[in-house]
């Protein structure tokens, strides 16, 4: 689902936009139909900045949260099942468990695992959800932000602000995808 379908299915009404855009973030969370930076583009455009901004985190806290109680409601067990495809998640997190708030902070900066992936084994090490959340919230804000400017000004692409956003994705992206090679290569 691209972030124009979303709009073209998102209803005109504000307070019905906004419970359609929190259920597709809650759907976000336990699917892989869309990624999330669709979302952050769609209510960048439909919303003003500081609405949309938040908004997103809104959105955002609830695609962290979902996850993080399945895996702490599911345990370990089920986790580690699932981790099978990337262990460096258990490397990380077996080296990391002095600082929770690092961890979860650290594991959405680099943004190369799968989010869901990472919410629900945090979950299932229990780490304490305020800081589960608050890491977070804090490593995917810069994508946030980027994502929502660049949607409010996706209509303008002449514009100082349209250019500004749209470099700091390109670059947040290329940064992402560089760990991601480093960390594959990595032993």
């Amino acid at each position: 689902m691209t972030a124009e379908m979303i709009l073209n299915y998102t209803p005109e009404q504000p307070l019905l936009a906004v419970a359609v855009l929190l259920l597709l973030y809650a759907l976000k969370s336990v699917t892989v139909i869309f990624p999330i930076s669709a979302l952050q583009l769609a209510v960048g455009h439909l919303f003003e900045p500081f609405s949309a901004f938040l908004l997103n985190l809104l959105g955002l806290g609830i695609t962290l949260t979902l996850p993080y109680c399945i895996g702490k409601k599911r345990g370990a067990s089920f986790i580690e099942r699932k981790i099978q495809k990337y262990p460096r998640v258990q490397m990380i997190a077996e080296k990391q468990k002095k600082s929770p708030l690092f961890l979860s902070f650290f594991l959405r900066v680099i943004g190369c695992l799968p989010g869901d992936l990472v919410s629900m084994y945090l979950g299932a090490c229990r780490i304490p959800y305020p800081t589960f959340l608050l890491g977070g919230l804090l490593g995917s804000g810069l994508h946030l932000v980027a994502y929502t400017v660049l949607g409010d000004s996706i209509s303008e692409p002449g514009s100082p602000q349209f250019w500004i956003s749209l470099g700091i994705t390109v670059v947040l992206s290329i940064g992402t995808w560089l760990i991601h090679k480093m960390w594959n290569k990595t032993p």
